[in-house]
């Protein structure tokens, strides 16, 4: 399992830095991490998740980080395991069995110059 995973991290990495950004890798750091993805005007913190789900405290302590330091919460996941999408967590999770709250987010958008999520 820790296998697929990095395989995934891996290849949400060289799809961010094939988007022009420079990113760090935090292996099995256990942090709420896993890559930093910096660009003019914009950085990334990045929870990767092949299923696309991260339980309440997970959820909040990423949402939380990147609110404290001004940076962009995204959950990586790998619909029906190819590629890779990208979710903009929008709100803290409270464990309800409801939508959690995220949005569809491209990072090839993001950074100086514009972008859906500018503002953040």
């Amino acid at each position: 399992m820790y296998r697929l995973g990095r395989s995934f991290e891996y290849r949400t990495r060289d799809h961010l830095r094939g988007l022009g950004y420079f990113v760090l890798r935090s292996p099995a750091s256990k942090s709420p991490i896993d890559l930093v993805a910096i660009r003019p005007g914009r950085v990334l913190l990045v929870q990767c998740k092949r299923n696309g789900a991260l339980a309440p405290g997970e959820w909040n302590e990423l949402f939380d980080l990147a609110e404290t330091c001004g940076a962009v919460p995204i959950l990586a996941g790998a619909p029906m395991g190819r590629g890779v999408s990208y979710h903009l967590l929008t709100g803290r999770k409270d464990g309800a069995r409801r939508a959690q709250p995220c949005e569809s987010f491209d990072p090839s958008c993001a950074g100086s110059g514009g972008g859906a999520h500018e503002g953040r």
